[in-house]
């Protein structure tokens, strides 16, 4: 399984930053921004939190790799 969440360093201030340092515009930096936003006031997590609700549920051989400059975390994982 993979996954994309946000991480701790996700907010709208960091990814503003994030979207000029890389010249977003238009649609890309809105959805950017938008998911920014909505993970600031739901979830946003660590790699330890993430591998310990994918090992409860059963998930084995756990990675995580950090993109968006650190704002995001990719994860994947095996699940039998």
């Amino acid at each position: 399984v993979g996954m994309l969440n946000p991480s701790r360093k996700m907010d709208v201030e960091n990814a503003e930053a994030y979207s000029e340092r890389h010249e977003m515009d238009g649609f890309e930096r809105e959805t950017l921004l938008k998911w920014s936003n909505v993970s600031t006031r739901r979830h946003r997590y660590d790699s330890e939190q993430l591998t310990t609700v994918l090992e409860e549920a059963g998930a084995s051989e756990i990675e995580h790799h950090e993109v968006l400059d650190g704002l995001a975390i990719v994860t994947v994982a095996k699940v039998e």
